[in-house]
């Protein structure tokens, strides 16, 4: 596996640093993507670069505890690879070109499985609730089935019912399909779903942004549907309730500006509550409804896909450049300048 590993080291020691949340992290790298660099600078430039609210203490504190996290990170970052899970920090080449777009980016994900295909960007989600009805985990399986027949790669959650359909869907469609966890990747969850996890990775990828040893919790789970549809230029909710995870995933879908899709119900399965959800995304008009007419749904796909890679291409990770120590107030390089 090919890595930025100092790149990765750099990020998972920032990440220790008390008082350094995923927001400061990614601002530190765009003014000092060489960590040599944060280390000499003065106290007063990293406050300043930083912000309102960061004292110079705190300034001062972070070029200490980099140091002195970095042999605990290079570790981390050793242990991955040789359980050949490969971390991409986000000024990584290989970090995902959707994912950079959306607002609140993981500094680094971890992944395993065919790690090329995240640089890919035709890309759908198909998620929904964990509990369905027969029609619904067939309705899945279906729609990520055709999905996949065009080449269009399937994100999904691993977790059972619906998530479960749409990565056996892609597969037998012998499409790619990503599945992005909740949980470090050394903690496939659910353990039911290990098989199936070690199926996707021959040809897919799986993805989180927790390392070995984190602690998964409800929080984890929710910012993992941020994820799921940041992966994507589409989301397709097959069923779900007023609330619960999917629901989560279609509000991060909305504000990261990605297509929503919704299947009708079927009159047999209106009244039952996996549909509730799902009826009033189309009733408010939250929801395109996807009905059995592709080539509208491929034409809106292509000119969604056409949009975002646009945007991805020119959101590329720009940093100030330095000369001879200096921060100049403009000036810019590319992202290029700074990865391997």
């Amino acid at each position: 596996m090919k890595s930025t590993s100092n790149g990765a080291t750099y990020v998972l020691a920032l990440k220790k640093i008390r008082g350094l949340g995923p927001e400061r992290i990614i601002q530190l790298l765009k003014y000092f993507p060489d960590p040599d660099v944060l280390r000499s600078i003065p106290v007063r430039e990293v406050a300043n670069r930083l912000g309102p609210g960061t004292s110079k203490k705190m300034a001062g504190r972070i070029s200490i505890e980099l140091s002195a996290f970095w042999g605990d990170a290079e570790q981390a970052v050793k242990d991955h690879l040789q359980r050949k899970v490969l971390p991409i920090p986000i000024v990584d080449r290989q970090y995902p070109p959707l994912l950079r777009l959306i607002s609140d980016p993981p500094p680094i994900i971890f992944a395993s499985g065919n790690v090329s295909i995240l640089s890919e960007t035709e890309s759908v989600a198909v998620v929904g609730t964990r509990r369905p009805t027969e029609l619904g985990t067939d309705m899945a399986h279906q729609i990520a089935f055709r999905l996949a027949s065009e080449r269009y790669m399937v994100v999904s959650g691993l977790a059972k019912g619906i998530d479960t359909a749409a990565h056996l869907g892609a597969l037998e469609a012998s499409g790619k399909t990503i599945a992005v966890l909740g949980t470090p990747l050394d903690d496939i969850y659910p353990r039911e779903n290990q098989l199936l996890a070690e199926h996707i990775a021959k040809s897919g990828a799986l993805v989180s942004e927790l390392a070995f040893g984190t602690p998964p919790s409800r929080t984890t789970f929710i910012r993992r549907d941020r994820i799921q549809s940041g992966l994507a230029i589409a989301v397709f909710a097959i069923q779900t309730g007023l609330t619960g995870g999917t629901m989560h995933t279609v509000t991060f879908a909305k504000r990261q500006g990605r297509l929503l899709f919704c299947p009708k119900p079927p009159a047999i399965e209106v009244m039952c509550r996996q549909n509730a959800g799902i009826l009033r995304l189309l009733r408010s008009g939250r929801a395109l409804k996807l009905g059995t007419e592709y080539h509208s749904l491929f034409r809106k796909l292509t000119e969604q896909h056409e949009r975002l890679k646009s945007m991805a291409r020119k959101s590329e990770f720009n940093f100030v450049s330095y000369k001879n120590g200096q921060l100049p107030g403009r000036g810019c390089r590319q992202l290029d300048d700074f990865i391997t």
